[in-house]
């Protein structure tokens, strides 16, 4: 297992923001954070700025979106 710890920020600001964060694991399975409330229609969660969660280990695709932003996916 492994933690993740994420931040959300504007780019043009050291400000956290809220955001809409999807967590996929490399076998399929998305992941919530304890204490956010999951999205399980389209598995997403909302957070207000910054957020931990435990993941299995292996690659973990991640995706945030802001409404009125670009998305933002990486896969690590």
């Amino acid at each position: 297992m492994a933690t993740l710890k994420m931040q959300i920020k504007e780019e043009d600001s050291p400000e956290s923001t809220p955001a809409r964060v999807h967590l996929q694991d490399s076998k399929g399975n998305f992941h919530y954070p304890e204490g956010c409330v999951p999205y399980k229609r389209d598995n997403h969660f909302t957070i207000d700025d910054k957020f931990e969660v435990e993941l299995p280990d292996g690659n973990v695709s991640i995706l945030v979106e802001k409404i009125g932003r670009a998305s933002c996916r990486e896969r690590v």
